[in-house]
């Protein structure tokens, strides 16, 4: 393995870490903050505070279905982006011909 690839690895690695945190645990947190914030959480009662835990929770399990389905689509993606050079078209990569009227309009074009 080398430098390249090291490093490559290590900041996938993070930016995995980042979006999870993000994106599924700021889910839960932003439905337990915000209940905490509008004075819907009420300490003094356990019940309620249970309430807003469960909502919380639901919200970041559906969070983390979004974030699996998400990361499975971008490494199908990836594994289809990466592969052998000679799968793509040649006709697709070949520039249209020149014709001889747009050959002159560039001529007159350029002088």
């Amino acid at each position: 393995m080398t430098f390249n690839n090291l490093v490559n690895n290590s900041c996938r690695g993070v930016d995995f870490g980042i979006r999870f945190t993000l994106e599924v645990l700021g889910a839960s947190g932003a439905i337990w903050g915000a209940s905490e914030v509008l004075h819907l959480r009420n300490s003094d009662h356990e019940l309620n505070n249970t309430c807003w835990r469960i909502a919380a929770i639901f919200v970041g399990i559906l969070a983390m279905i979004r974030f699996i389905h998400k990361e499975s689509q971008s490494s199908e993606n990836l594994q289809g982006r990466v592969g052998p050079a000679n799968k793509l078209d040649q006709t697709e990569t070949t520039p249209p011909p020149i014709t001889e009227k747009l050959a002159t309009q560039v001529e007159h074009s350029v002088i």
